[in-house]
């Protein structure tokens, strides 16, 4: 598989990984939230895709022990700034920012997995 085709499906597994264990998280601590409502919330959706999508860049520039801080760093906060500044989402910022750990541990797992699937020797 090229490697392109690799990132991008790997982009969009760990986005939706990481929505999944969010909306998890959150319809387990807040009895109304709805699980499928929570996944299927276009804006979500557009969040964690364009979250995991700096995952590459960060992946293929920086070593393997700062990349992950950086990762896990980047998916927490810049979800928690959007999700709290254009979503007005009325989470605590310490809330908010725990429940976006939990998406960017996730993301990034998958991210890990899903871009080292399918790789040839000599890629």
């Amino acid at each position: 598989m090229p490697r392109i085709y690799r990132y991008v499906l790997a982009v969009i597994a760990a986005g939706l990984a990481g929505l999944v264990v969010n909306s998890i998280a959150v319809a387990a601590m807040f009895d109304g939230q709805s699980f499928f409502g929570l996944v299927a919330a276009p804006g979500r959706i557009v969040v964690a895709l364009a979250a995991a999508a700096m995952l590459p860049p960060i992946h293929r520039r920086l070593p393997f022990v700062i990349e992950d801080v950086v990762a896990i760093a980047a998916l927490t906060v810049v979800p928690t700034v959007l999700a709290k500044w254009v979503f007005d989402v009325g989470l605590e910022w310490s809330e908010a920012l725990a429940f976006n750990a939990v998406y960017a541990a996730g993301a990034l797992l998958a991210y890990r997995f899903a871009a080292e699937w399918g790789r040839e020797v000599n890629d």
